[in-house]
């Protein structure tokens, strides 16, 4: 911002350096003040008009286009557009500048403003002004603008520069810690560049300048350019959808994000039944999400989006996403049924025979414990085997029914999880998302 303030300095001084230098002169030399011509003729000769235009404006030009341009902030980080072909971007904001206020007008300005002074040194007028004529310059910037838009490729450099990777690092580390997507940089610039596209871009960087070229004409006394986030939004919806079709990983959202983190509260760690089987919470879900079909869990992920989306468009600081998994669990009781029948036909193979009254005296099928031993009898042995495998059947289906949560609610606490970060950072992109990028003139004068 040096170099652009720098710019704006010669621009004033071009103008009035002259002038006031000869103001001095003409209160010392009376006969020069009553000669403007002759004023004007040493302004010049003195080449400094000239000067300004072949040397120091290209110079700072070129300045400017190495050091870039800020033109604001987005989420705390300065926006700063840069040229990749910093010599010809000199070259061309140099020939902007000359395109807005050319050296003819700045001639006839100093020409004028000469003419002013030596009247009101002689008293041929008691008012005194200076009129740049500034509103036919200033109604060139919007054109001026609207070139160097797509001859510097300004936008692409926003993009490639500044927006894209601002979004990256504060964007993507959000749908990796609160939905669990995770994005490759490329990736990212791709569906980055689908919700904002250039030719969008374009048109509200445009607009901002009209905005700017009537504020700078007095036609506004203040301005306030603004890129509208929230109306791209649901376009985020889409894109992450598209990474669900695209990603297997990305599909199983639901399953990584929601009800794997959430189970560990509602589901125990060991659930035991009689005659020593357990289940592990591990193979519980490993169970439920073997029925979770592909479709069902880029339908549910995508379920997921959609209330993250909308959260983060909306006024609401509550997020609620439930996920309905009874079809999982109904369907999953088999499963679990013959998970335990192996199980116990194993510890019952273990048994050792008995017979007699030892036989009889053994098998309490009330008992939580297996017998010690089973009747050396087939066919009794069998009976006992169905006895025990039918208490097993109704506990595993009983625990199905009651044990296992039917849907799971997801809120904002288990979508930032105990850090604190992430909640910052969910909270600040919220709020741009809200905000939009803007640029007013209070922007403007602290730029200045």
């Amino acid at each position: 911002m040096i170099a652009f303030r720098r710019l704006l300095a010669v621009t004033i001084g071009v103008v009035f350096a002259p002038i006031f230098v000869l103001s001095l002169i003409s209160a010392q030399i009376s006969d020069l003040a009553t000669n403007p011509d002759h004023m004007n003729d040493m302004i010049t000769e003195s080449g400094i008009i000239d000067n300004t235009y072949i040397k120091i404006l290209p110079k700072m030009s070129q300045e400017i286009a190495l050091e870039g341009v800020s033109i604001g902030e987005v989420m705390d980080t300065p926006l700063t557009v840069t040229f990749e072909d910093t010599e010809s971007a000199g070259l061309l904001i140099s020939d902007l500048f000359t395109e807005i206020f050319p050296q003819q007008y700045t001639e006839q300005i100093i020409q004028s403003t000469v003419e002013s002074i030596i009247r009101y040194l002689n008293q041929d007028t008691d008012d005194f002004e200076i009129d740049l004529q500034l509103n036919e310059r200033v109604e060139s910037i919007g054109p001026a603008f609207e070139k160097a838009v797509y001859e510097l490729h300004l936008v692409e450099s926003i993009l490639n520069n500044v927006l894209v990777p601002i979004a990256y690092e504060n964007v993507s580390s959000v749908m990796s810690n609160s939905l669990g997507l995770k994005f490759t940089e490329k990736e990212f610039e791709v569906y980055f560049r689908q919700i904002m596209p250039p030719e969008w871009l374009e048109t509200h960087v445009v607009d901002g300048v009209n905005k700017l070229t009537i504020y700078f004409a007095g036609n506004s006394e203040n301005f306030n350019i603004e890129i509208p986030i929230s109306s791209r939004v649901d376009l985020v919806g889409e894109v992450l959808k598209d990474k669900l079709k695209k990603d297997k990983n990305a599909r199983e959202v639901v399953f990584t994000k929601v009800i794997e983190p959430l189970s560990e509260r509602m589901i125990k760690s060991t659930n035991t039944f009689n005659y020593g089987i357990a289940f592990s919470r591990e193979e519980i879900l490993e169970v439920l999400k073997g029925k979770a079909s592909d479709e069902w869990m880029k339908t549910e992920s995508g379920r997921f989006i959609d209330e993250f989306v909308k959260y983060m468009n909306s006024e609401d600081d509550s997020f609620q996403y439930i996920v309905d998994i009874s079809t999982l669990r109904d369907s999953a009781v088999d499963n679990l049924l013959d998970i335990a029948s192996e199980r116990l036909d194993q510890r019952i193979e273990e048994l050792p025979p008995c017979s007699g009254l030892v036989a009889l005296l053994t098998i309490n099928l009330k008992s939580p414990d297996l017998p010690k031993c089973l009747p050396e009898d087939p066919k009794i042995r069998k009976n006992v085997s169905e006895g025990l495998h039918m208490v097993i059947d109704n506990q595993v289906k009983s625990f199905a029914k009651k044990g296992l949560p039917g849907s799971f609610s997801f809120e904002f606490s288990d979508l930032v999880g105990s850090n604190p970060d992430i909640e910052n950072k969910i909270q600040e992109v919220k709020q741009t998302v809200k905000k939009g990028i803007t640029f007013s003139d209070n922007d403007l004068r602290e730029m200045l």
